[in-house]
């Protein structure tokens, strides 16, 4: 019988926890708000539907070929966060230089590089969900729902960065150094 408890709890923790896309959509709403920084969000969301799918459908196969592509794949996904972690920290460099934007394209194509939601979304499907569900169109049921749920993690944090905008504004290179160096940590725990 399937588990929803294990679903909803994986999923729940998977997505909320401090990540790259819950640390960069709080440290873009923070510094525009939550409105601006909704393309982001919504570039997320879209990638991430599309890599949680591409994780149901090829769950079997991915499953197979993990230990073959999980290497190069935290490479990749370390790599991408030492830039997110060097972009917030230029920010607090260069602090009104330029405005920042939190663009769609770039929301959609960190899911493709990280590491924590596609180790998490083949994770919740190959332990919980393939199970007990085969089927493709099931898969995609759960992929649509897992996303969702990251989706409503990287909101919630953009609205924590926008409710505490006026402290980040206040103290914004001790925010953004914090946000660099956890972004840092995430990359090497991705090793550890």
């Amino acid at each position: 019988m399937f588990n929803w408890a294990a679903f909803f709890i994986y999923s729940f923790v998977s997505t909320f926890t401090p990540g790259p896309n819950n640390i960069m959509s709080m440290n873009f709403a923070s510094q525009m708000g939550i409105q601006k920084s909704y393309p982001f969000n919504l570039g997320m969301f879209i990638g991430r539907i599309i890599t949680m799918i591409l994780s149901a459908l090829l769950t079997g196969l991915l499953y197979q070929f993990i230990p073959n592509i999980q290497f190069p794949m935290k490479i990749i996904g370390a790599l991408y966060m030492l830039y997110l972690a060097w972009n917030c920290l230029y920010n607090t460099i260069s602090a009104n230089k330029k405005e920042i934007k939190a663009k769609f394209i770039n929301g959609m194509l960190l899911q493709f590089i990280n590491a924590k939601a596609i180790i998490a979304g083949i994770n919740v499907m190959t332990v919980i969900i393939f199970p007990f569900y085969q089927k493709q169109i099931q898969l995609i049921g759960f992929a649509l729902l897992f996303a969702f749920i990251g989706f409503l993690a990287g909101l919630s944090w953009g609205v924590f960065g926008t409710l505490f905008r006026k402290v980040f504004i206040s103290h914004r290179k001790v925010i953004n150094i914090t946000m660099s160096l956890l972004l840092v940590y995430c990359a090497i725990s991705l090793f550890i």
